[in-house]
């Protein structure tokens, strides 16, 4: 992966986040209801605590896209928390807790999950070039 793909990739992420975080912080119902997930959470303090991660997550992708060498720690945490979000949505999916629909909005971070190994492991190409 190209380090200017790389960023670019990085500063989607970053609005994907926000878009999310604040479809969820101001109205979950209508952002699951989008992808026909149910059901919708009714325990708003704690759907707008993740939402606010969510947002601040962005703001750490957003960093990535400008400086990717600075925020390495960021990064490798984003993979972590990103892969978090996917199987605790597949185990509550398993659970009969929420329906299939919620893995929908969810694959985006299975996307950026993937993106972000690779520029993760694109990082060697760029020192080595001298574009990171």
């Amino acid at each position: 992966m190209q380090r200017q793909t790389a960023s670019k990739m990085f500063l989607a992420a970053a609005v994907f986040n926000w878009v999310v975080a604040s479809s969820l912080f101001f109205s979950p119902a209508a952002l699951l209801n989008l992808f026909g997930a149910t059901p919708t959470p009714d325990q708003s303090l704690w759907v707008q605590q993740f939402a606010g991660l969510v947002f601040v997550f962005g703001i750490g992708y957003y960093w990535a896209a400008r400086n990717f060498a600075a925020n390495l720690p960021i990064i490798r945490l984003a993979v972590i928390g990103k892969t978090g979000v996917i199987l605790i949505g597949l185990l509550n999916v398993l659970a009969g807790e929420i329906s299939w629909q919620f893995m929908l909005p969810v694959s985006g971070d299975l996307c950026f999950v993937i993106l972000f190994i690779m520029a993760l492991r694109s990082r060697s190409v760029w020192n080595s070039s001298g574009m990171a």
